[in-house]
């Protein structure tokens, strides 16, 4: 497990936290039908995507993802 500083984020309260500690639990809602091309279930690149994501776009800047 060769982990570098981008695995981590620096939290609210000033200290490293893991990237893994943001990923929400994915519930599938039992009683109804999703479309498959719908589904995300979150994971450690998805989370920090949209984490950096938002935070370019309250600053009010263009992002670009490749």
């Amino acid at each position: 497990a060769d982990e570098t500083i981008f695995e981590y984020l620096v939290a609210d309260n000033g200290n490293w936290m893991h990237w893994s500690k943001m990923v929400s639990v994915f519930d599938y809602p039992p009683d109804s039908l999703l479309d498959y091309h719908k589904i995300l279930v979150p994971n450690v690149d998805n989370t920090r995507t949209i984490f950096l994501v938002d935070l370019i776009a309250q600053q009010g800047k263009a992002v670009l993802l490749i």
